[in-house]
């Protein structure tokens, strides 16, 4: 098993992660141990590549040629 080190963790995430561990009967470490777990589990790497591929395509000029910087120009200029 691998080892983490976490340094300079906000005082306020600490204190949360401590009172979640007391309230759930465990240690602080096991408490990050399992929230990792469970955040990994959650993660859907397909759906995130997806995502991104989409954002991508939403940046690149339309097909008339123009770029998002423009398309932006004017709607607000035509404010």
């Amino acid at each position: 098993m691998a080892n983490l080190l976490i340094r300079n963790l906000d005082d306020a995430v600490y204190e949360e992660l401590k009172a979640q561990a007391k309230a759930n009967h465990r240690s602080i470490s096991s408490e990050a141990r399992l929230r990792l777990a469970q955040k990994n589990e959650n993660f859907d790497r397909n759906a995130w590549v997806e995502r991104a591929r989409k954002l991508a395509a939403q940046s690149r000029p339309d097909p008339e040629g123009q770029s998002v910087v423009e398309m932006i120009r004017e709607m607000r200029d035509e404010r």
